[in-house]
Order: structure tokens, then sequence, then C-alpha cells
């Protein structure tokens, strides 16, 4: 069995977010060093900032918030397709995945390379509709991919909604540049915030054999 890989963007006042969305920022509120008991610090972060889970309440004002989710669905064997085209995941990209393992997908594209620097790109590789369709139909309860979002920047809302809509959970920012095509293990937790529309995630992998 392979070793984790931490699949997270870190959290810090470097940390890039979305167009307009608030900065992260990262304070001390106490340190050891300027006579503090102990050091402590204050973190102020966006719920979709950095490596973050969506609920369907991020699209859906009667869908369920992130403390209501199926932690299962978060936790256990995934697979991670490996995507060539420019622009958009199309249903052929898709159809490599094998019948038993759409429990969780993973979809991996050249969003890699210039995930998590800056400026933002407008041209990253989002999910088509059809494509959408295709992991719900079969079956699929958890999709992640590699950058903030996993909708294209022209319509942020389809995607959204026929993935969360159908109970699908959605990972966006993952960290896949050492993670490889095939199959895997999967741990991926949101915070337990009470009403949340998202929260920021600690997902690691593994390759499964």
């Amino acid at each position: 069995m392979s070793a984790w890989v931490d699949a997270t963007l870190s959290i810090s006042n470097e940390s890039f977010v979305w167009p307009g969305d608030s900065h992260v920022f990262v304070r001390p509120t106490l340190r050891i060093r300027d006579g503090g008991i102990c050091n402590e610090s204050r973190i102020e972060i966006g719920s979709h900032a950095t490596t973050h889970i969506d609920a369907p309440r991020h699209f859906d004002e009667t869908g369920l918030c992130v403390d209501e989710l199926d932690l299962n669905v978060f936790v256990g064997p995934g697979w991670v397709v490996q995507v060539t085209s420019p622009r958009m995941v199309g249903v052929d990209d898709l159809q490599n995945i094998p019948d038993d393992e759409f429990a969780r997908v993973i979809i991996k594209t050249r969003n890699t390379e210039f995930l998590g620097a800056g400026p933002f790109r407008e041209d990253y590789v989002g999910l088509a509709e059809d494509a959408a369709r295709y992991l719900v139909d079969h079956g699929c309860k958890l999709v992640g991919i590699d950058y903030y979002s996993i909708c294209p920047f022209d319509d942020l809302v389809t995607v959204h909604r026929v993935l969360l809509g159908s109970g699908v959970a959605v990972v966006e920012a993952l960290v896949l540049k050492d993670i490889r095509p095939g199959p895997i293990d999967l741990i991926a937790l949101p915070l337990k915030i009470a009403k949340g529309d998202a929260s920021p995630a600690r997902v690691l992998i593994r390759g499964r054999t």
C-alpha cells in the first residue's frame, strides 16, 4: 500500500483566493517570545478558500449544510482520472473509469500546473454539464478537481446544481501533482460548520492496488 499524500493547499496569508473573495488571514494573538503564556492565532478564511468541500446549500437554500453531510462519502476507495482536454472535461474523458469505481472520482487536469499561484486563470479546465450528468448516472457520490471551481468559468452554476442537487459531494482545489491516475483511497473531511455552505478540508490520497 502506498503512503498517504497530502492533497491540500496550505492556509496562510499568501493563500490564493477566487477573485472578489476575502483574503485569508492568519494573525498571531499571543506569542511566547513577546511575553505570552502560549502561542495562539486568529484565522480568517472564506468557506470556499483553499482546498474545500461544497455542500448542497451552496446553490440551494433548502439543501443540506456542511454539518449535515454523510461523512461516509468522504472516506473510502476512489479513482483518479487524468484528463488531457485543454478546457473542458467531457464524457469521453470519463469512459475509462471502471464501472465499479465511480463512487469517488478525482479529476486531474492541466490545472495542477498552476493551482495555488496567481494570477487567476479564467481558462482553467472545468467539468462539462453532460459529464456531470454522466457521473450522476453512474452512481458517483463524490467528485474532486484541481482548481477552485468544478464549473467552467463561463457558467459557475449549472454543473454545481447538477452535482450537488443529486447528492454528489464536490471537492475543489485539490493538490494532485504527486497523485497518479488509477485506484486510490481517499480521506476528505470538512469542518463541522453549523449551517455551512462549504468548508475548508484536509484531503489525503494514497494509491491502491
